[in-house]
């Protein structure tokens, strides 16, 4: 493709915008995806083209101009008329999924960690360990209580057992991604997530046990080890899948971001293919803000592997000496190009409601684990309160010491001295220089994309 054809092409695609923006309600979030695809498409052959040519102040001038354009095409949520029905059953669905995570953290999250270690000195079957598939009946309930019926395109159990190592590449715009990552993986999957978020009792919890692994942004050196922890548990696992979202953060518009460097640093660490993942529905139900869900459908898709060395002909190399930063770019557009041809072809699904069947039993379900619950507690604390001779208020400060004491226990843990004892062996120290390489890069281009602004004034 020519300069001139790339020109061309952004003119087709200017109109296409402006036909878009003269009356935005009259699309969908499919087509909205849609758009969105082509404009990141076209700047990814701009960049193709730069690439060849060193330096061309056209594509420059092309690449601000699709950026603008892609800022005009954000997706709307799902906002549904309700009625007094309505409201009643938001209320009650988010008084049971708040339930849930109380039940869930309690009672499954460290039999869940106790399976885990269970499996490994077992050696269980990747496939049919004891720890996920508790872990699934117990995200199955959080989907079930949420309302959201589950649907998946392209898993490929053969994927995940030919690669024992596998870096899932998702997309990331709603809080209940994390919970989809989980459940749709056929194998044992690690994921990352900022420090703070294990700071909340249960969820913390719960984000352990499905695999979760706090990340300290504001300490480079703490960031570089949880990534490095990553690493020696997937070679030190038979069958392991690391989750990142390439992205960096939640997506405010639902549409996808410019990708980070530090998924592809750790695909080349762990000398691993990248298996795309696609989410389309959760942002357009459960957008960043909301604190409930609509329900409606998501679907969940997986793209076939992509390996930064082709399997034709060719054998298999470590790629930790071959790959220099023109490979390693070219891969990401190749990750990247992928994802916007599959997010372009989005199913006609997206944004429709469950059956009023479906709707019944989880708002059934919600009441039935709400009024038990209560029920079960007013048990269990009279029972304690007629034995220890507590008050009620005592029973209630006992209850909060314990769960405080619990979460900061498992947060000094898992931030600060599990840390301390990764073994700086030599496969792990040359993770280590790459994953910095890669913390360096990423956390350097947040700087200057949050400076940029007060340059320009």
């Amino acid at each position: 493709m020519s300069e001139f054809d790339l020109e061309e092409e952004y003119k087709v695609v200017e109109e296409e915008v402006k036909k878009y923006l003269s009356n935005v309600h009259d699309f969908d979030n499919v087509y909205r995806r849609k758009l969105y695809s082509r404009i990141e498409l076209l700047k990814l052959d701009v960049e193709d083209v730069q690439e060849r040519l060193v330096k061309s102040e056209r594509c420059e001038r092309l690449l601000e101009q699709l950026q603008l354009l892609a800022k005009k095409v954000p997706l709307i949520p799902i906002k549904r008329k309700g009625n007094l029905f309505t409201k009643l059953e938001v209320a009650v669905r988010f008084l049971g999924v708040a339930v849930m995570f109380i039940f869930s953290g309690t009672f499954l999250s460290l039999p869940i960690l106790f399976l885990r270690v269970v499996d490994i000195v077992l050696q269980h079957d990747p496939f049919q360990y004891w720890s996920e598939i508790l872990k699934k009946w117990m995200l199955l309930g959080f989907l079930f209580l949420s309302g959201i019926e589950l649907r998946t395109e392209g898993i490929n159990n053969e994927d995940f057992s030919v690669n024992s190592r596998v870096l899932l590449s998702f997309t990331h715009a709603s809080n209940l991604d994390g919970f989809l990552v989980a459940y749709t993986c056929p194998i044992r999957q690690v994921a990352f997530g900022k420090k703070e978020l294990f700071t909340v009792p249960f969820f913390a919890w719960i984000s352990l046990a499905i695999g979760g692994i706090p990340v300290d942004r504001g300490n480079r050196e703490r960031a570089v080890a949880a990534l490095k922890m990553s690493v020696n548990a997937a070679r030190q696992s038979g069958n392991l899948c690391v989750a990142i979202a390439p992205e960096g953060t939640r997506s405010t518009t639902g549409q996808l971001l410019p990708y980070k460097k530090g998924a592809f640093y750790l695909a080349e660490d762990l000398n691993a293919p990248i298996v795309p993942l696609l989410i389309f529905g959760a942002y357009d139900l459960y957008p960043v803000g909301n604190w409930v869900n609509q329900t409606g459908v998501i679907t969940v898709r997986y793209l076939p592997p992509i390996s930064f060395v082709e399997h034709n002909d060719v054998v298999h190399q470590t790629v930790a000496t071959q790959i220099g930063p023109n490979v390693r770019a070219q891969f990401l557009r190749k990750v990247r190009r992928a994802t916007l041809t599959s997010l372009a072809d989005a199913p006609s699904t997206i944004g429709q409601d469950v059956s009023v069947a479906y709707r019944v039993a989880s708002f059934v379900a919600n009441i039935v684990l709400v009024v038990g619950s209560f029920w079960g507690f007013q048990v269990f604390r009279r029972f304690l309160v007629a034995r220890y001779a507590l008050s009620t208020v005592g029973f209630i400060g006992v209850l909060l010491l314990a769960m405080a004491a619990v979460t900061v226990a498992l947060y000094v843990y898992y931030v600060y001295l599990a840390t301390l004892f990764v073994r700086e062996d030599s496969a792990a120290a040359a993770s280590s220089s790459s994953a910095k390489t890669a913390y360096r890069e990423d956390t350097s281009s947040s700087d200057k994309q949050q400076t940029e602004p007060k340059k320009t004034k």
